[in-house]
């Protein structure tokens, strides 16, 4: 998996140290950004195979910017982080994200929701 690059966008920068930190163990590159504006310009400079986005970021939902990401790159597959136990596998079709992982989390179940995306 070490030729697999994720971007992690969250406004916790609890949540991206912890998220890097644990795929840094398994060979996954990862970079980081704190609001959606720092998030979309990483991916105009570079190429991911997965975007892990939180559904709040600040007063932005994450549904607000899933069509400039998939603007920016239309097959990366998108998961959400969230701690909101409403959202549904019909929310995620509707607003076209793949998967979701709700917070918090445990490695495995974050490991787990993101290891098929990331299969070479």
């Amino acid at each position: 998996m070490s030729t697999k690059k994720i971007l992690i966008i969250d406004d916790e920068e609890s949540i991206r140290n912890m998220v890097k930190e644990f795929l840094a163990m398994e060979l996954v590159q990862c970079d980081d950004a704190e609001t959606s504006e720092q998030g979309l310009d990483l991916m105009a400079r570079y190429h991911y195979d997965l975007i892990l986005l939180d559904r709040n970021l600040g007063m932005i939902k994450a549904e607000n910017i899933i069509t400039k990401i998939h603007n920016i790159d239309p097959n990366v597959p998108i998961v959400i982080l969230t701690g909101d136990t409403g959202c549904s596998e019909n929310f995620l079709e509707q607003i076209g994200v793949d998967g979701i992982i709700f917070k918090p989390f445990l490695f495995t179940d974050l490991f787990d929701g993101i290891s098929k995306y990331l299969q070479t």
